[in-house]
Order: structure tokens, then C-alpha cells, then sequence
């Protein structure tokens, strides 16, 4: 099944308590997903003194490793959101397996990206906005 109809499955199904967890599940890995893109980005153009170098490098690999495992923790989360509401699994695969982990979170946001670019599917239909009683995505 596609990752999108998956998600949007997902949101769907989530009573109101659950639909928390979800999104905190989404901005994990959006965090891990900025947190490598800003460390590779700053590698490329940041100049760094070589005293203050591995601390630098220091600091911004744990913040990376610390949000790779909550990403980990969302692919766990997801998987658990699913069995809940009786929908198929989200995150097929070893979820302990970080590389998997990694490529995941960097699928599900280009893939949410580009859905919303070329409009195919209704991305953001589990939001409901109460503006002039309109719903549904952007």
C-alpha cells in the first residue's frame, strides 16, 4: 500500500486521545530528518576553528543520535497506533535496524512533500480546520 494512504489510513482511524501520538510519531522524524540535513549542511559551509572543532562535531552528533532514536521510538510508536486500530503496519521492517530508520524518515517526508506538490492524494485529511467549516488539506 502506499505510505501516503497508509498515513492517511492511520489519522483517520486515531481517536482524539491517539492523534497526539501520531503527530509526535510525524515530528520525529521531521526532528531526526533536520538534524542530519543541518549537520551534512553545516559540514558543507560552516568553517570551523580546529579548537573548537570536535566539540562542535561532538555536540551535533548527539543531538543527530538523540533524535535517531526518537525516531526509532516513532517507528515503535506507529506500528503500535496501527495494531490499535486494526490497520496494517506502518513500518514494515526491523525497527531496531537504524538505517532502515534513517531511510524511512527521509521516505516519509519526500513523500508527504512531493504528494503535496503534485496534489495526487489528500494528504492532510485527518485535519479538520474550523474556519468557515472547511476540511481536508491545503
Amino acid at each position: 500500500m502506499d505510505l501516503i494512504k497508509q498515513l492517511t489510513e492511520l489519522f483517520e482511524a486515531l481517536p482524539d486521545k491517539e492523534m497526539v501520538d501520531g503527530n509526535v510519531c510525524l515530528d520525529a522524524f521531521v526532528g531526526y530528518y533536520l538534524s542530519v540535513v543541518i549537520q551534512q549542511r553545516d559540514y558543507l559551509v560552516t568553517p570551523i576553528p580546529k579548537d573548537e572543532c570536535y566539540s562542535l562535531l561532538k555536540t551535533r552528533e548527539k543531538r543527530r543520535s538523540e533524535a535517531h532514536d526518537a525516531a526509532i521510538n516513532a517507528c515503535s510508536r506507529l506500528n503500535e497506533l496501527c495494531q490499535e486500530v486494526n490497520v496494517e503496519k506502518i513500518c514494515d521492517f526491523d525497527v531496531t535496524d537504524r538505517k532502515k530508520v534513517a531511510e524511512f524518515c527521509g521516505f516519509v517526508l519526500s513523500s508527504l512533500f512531493y504528494s503535496n506538490i503534485n496534489c495526487k492524494d489528500p494528504v492532510t485529511s485527518w485535519l479538520s480546520f474550523s474556519q468557515n467549516g472547511e476540511s481536508g488539506g491545503s
